[in-house]
């Protein structure tokens, strides 16, 4: 603890918050396996594979700050869980303004894509799967703050498994309307489930410090996962989003737990300054902002061989957007409603 902040916590908040930036630079080239230049790929290979757990990280840190009143399903949902829902929709607001002034999409276009994928922007399906993840949090905290479910506690949990449901059925009906494919939006937070609980039931650090044998273990992931991604675009020609780069892939689930518990060891070489935890309060808006900064630096360089998202550039656009993200979002933050909804 450090003025009321855990310094490990804030650098897995940063660490993870970097590693989705990397993940929306590096992708284009990664799919570019058998077309671009093999340094190019290799480099996005590593980029993307190291980043694959950034949001297995985050449902990870908050497994690790569910405290036992959680467990209290009023409390939790009052305090807690609808504190996202100002959140899903001033960044769905703003993003559906960007699809129709910029992106020139129809109202149509957009409705049947919240329809079939559950978010109106590629990168905020993380708040859609969330919003579900937090109506089950109550009962799953149950696993490491024993509380007894009585008979309220268990209508409520039934209530929550019909809403789901009836929200998956009812989505998926739409699209058969209009003949679009469903993509099982609604059951997204399922897989990471079991991030959750390791967050929860991992939290508390180990004694003594065991950070260079979990540091051999993130290297021994990491280079497992870089391999595997090779492995599949070469004899399975799948080059976008394969197998070893699912949220449910052994590999991310290897590379978030070494992770873990390589930072909560204080395997890192600096403890958190200042600074470092206003990187960390401003790492779900930077987390929501940047696309639009990766997509500004594609229309600059429009009409021009100069691709931001490609080559050598893409570490560089990287931080470029993380930075002005970053600045962006202090600004925002200075006000009241700034900061609940970032």
């Amino acid at each position: 603890m450090k003025s009321g902040r855990i310094d490990w916590i804030d650098q897995l908040r940063v660490i993870a918050c970097m590693a989705v930036v990397l993940i929306h630079v590096s992708g284009e080239s990664y799919a570019r396996f058998a077309t671009g230049p093999a340094w190019e790929w290799w480099l996005a290979n590593i980029l993307n594979g190291s980043a694959r757990a950034a949001v297995p990280l985050f449902v990870m840190i908050s497994g690790a700050l569910t405290k036992e009143a959680d467990c209290l399903p009023s409390h939790f949902y009052r305090k807690k869980a609808l504190r996202l829902l100002p959140v899903f929709l001033a960044w769905s607001a703003l993003y559906i303004v960007f699809d129709l002034v910029a992106l020139h999409l129809s109202v149509r276009e957009i409705y049947l894509l919240f329809i079939s994928k559950g978010f109106v922007y590629l990168h905020l399906w993380y708040l859609s799967m969330l919003a579900f993840l937090l109506a089950f949090v109550p009962y799953l905290a149950r696993l490491k703050f024993p509380a007894p479910l009585g008979g309220e506690g268990r209508m409520r949990l039934v209530a929550i498994c019909i809403v789901v449901v009836s929200l998956d059925w009812l989505f998926d009906f739409l699209c058969r309307i209009h003949e679009i494919p469903f993509l099982f939006w609604t059951r997204t937070f399922v897989e990471f489930i079991p991030y959750f609980l390791l967050g929860l039931l991992l939290a508390k650090p180990s004694v003594p410090s065991t950070s260079g044998r979990f540091g051999w273990y993130l290297l021994g992931a990491l280079a497992a996962s870089w391999l595997a991604n090779f492995l599949t675009c070469e004899f399975l020609e799948i080059a976008e989003d394969s197998r070893p780069l699912a949220n449910r892939s052994p590999f991310v689930l290897a590379v978030a737990v070494a992770a873990f518990l390589f930072v909560r060891e204080g395997g890192l070489p600096w403890k958190s300054p200042p600074w470092w935890g206003r990187l960390a309060d401003a790492s779900l808006g930077i987390y929501l902002l940047h696309p639009l900064f990766l997509w500004l630096f594609r229309r600059v360089a429009r009409g021009s061989e100069w691709d931001p998202l490609s080559g050598g550039w893409m570490l560089a656009s990287a931080l470029a957007a993380f930075v002005i993200s970053y600045l962006c979002i202090t600004i925002v933050r200075l006000l009241k409603i700034g900061r609940r909804l970032t």
